[in-house]
């Protein structure tokens, strides 16, 4: 799992923005210096000359890539927490740019253009490593999208994105059109609301954290579904203490409440409903996959996505069927 950026290209100025609209272009330098080399053909007619002088903005996914897997979310936190990337974190923790679309392209903006002729504009610019333009296959049956899935998750990456040809691009959402896969059941981005103390090794530090959802239907109301306490190191833990510190509203001697700021990624082996959580449902076996600097409260997964989740759930099990 990486983080989704927008690389922006205008004459010999590179720009690179996180979710939040951070520029993190410093650091992933080598993704700056092979965007400025990145040529393209003016059309797609095989006459066409290969230019330098080109602008655009794409859409994609900075991940950390060695010996032809992702690595960890956490390795890529090593390179946005450097104020200064250096030689050796640049060996230490490579990097890909994968490409999945364009809003842009020498002086039109052709997001409402059909995601086919999208991609056939983004198959006319060449890039050079680490900035890969993703592959993708035209499918047209169950069977094939599942053949796809195991690739993918032989490979190492998390799944799929299924999208419609003639789709256009929404800015800040996937958009019916669009739906991805997953190689889990799923996973849900939830913020931190409550952080609670641990106990032994973990006496003073806060490792014990209860997070929510969002209620569309009512006004965005954060819902609690379930506390997670696994799944960070030591350090992230310390980490996490002393944000969580700065964000606190009220102490209450074992535990703190905070501000909703600080977005988890939680993998789980299933939903169940409860009457503990004025969500009515808990997550069973939660556990931190990812700490999700690069989203918002904004950003988090909504109850209905839960209520989606646990219904898809039912199904399978009341049909006795395996998610491929």
């Amino acid at each position: 799992d990486g983080i989704r950026v927008q690389m922006h290209k205008f004459g010999q100025e590179i720009r690179i923005f996180s979710r939040k609209l951070a520029d993190v272009t410093n650091a992933f330098p080598e993704l700056a210096d092979a965007a400025l080399s990145a040529t393209a053909t003016t059309s797609s007619s095989s006459s066409s000359s290969p230019s330098s002088n080109i602008d655009f903005i794409l859409d994609g996914e900075i991940l950390a890539f060695r010996n032809n897997k992702p690595l960890h979310f956490q390795e890529l936190q090593k390179r946005l927490r450097k104020k200064t990337v250096t030689e050796q974190i640049i060996a230490e923790v490579p990097v890909i740019y994968t490409v999945y679309d364009i809003m842009y392209f020498n002086g039109e903006a052709i997001i409402k253009k059909p995601l086919n002729e999208r991609k056939e504009i983004l198959s006319r610019i060449t890039f050079k490593q680490p900035i890969i333009n993703s592959s993708y296959k035209i499918v047209n049956s169950e069977q094939e999208i599942i053949s796809m899935f195991g690739v993918s998750k032989d490979i190492g990456h998390e799944g799929l994105v299924l999208k419609e040809p003639n789709s256009q691009y929404h800015p800040g959402r996937r958009g019916r059109y669009w739906v991805k896969l997953k190689k889990e059941l799923d996973t849900i981005d939830a913020v931190i609301l409550i952080a609670e103390y641990g106990h032994g090794k973990r006496a003073g530090t806060l490792s014990d954290y209860t997070f929510a959802v969002r209620d569309e239907k009512n006004n965005n109301k954060l819902r609690i579904i379930g506390k997670a306490y696994s799944g960070l190191t030591d350090e992230e833990i310390d980490d996490m203490t002393n944000r969580l510190k700065s964000l606190m509203v009220k102490d209450e001697a074992y535990k703190i409440i905070v501000k909703p700021e600080i977005v988890l990624e939680i993998a789980f082996d299933s939903i169940q409903k409860s009457d503990r959580h004025d969500s009515s449902f808990a997550l069973r076996f939660p556990r931190i996959k990812n700490i999700r600097n690069d989203k918002t409260v904004a950003d988090i997964d909504t109850l209905e996505k839960v209520e989606q989740i646990y219904k898809k759930q039912v199904y399978l099990i009341d049909n006795k069927k395996d998610v491929p």
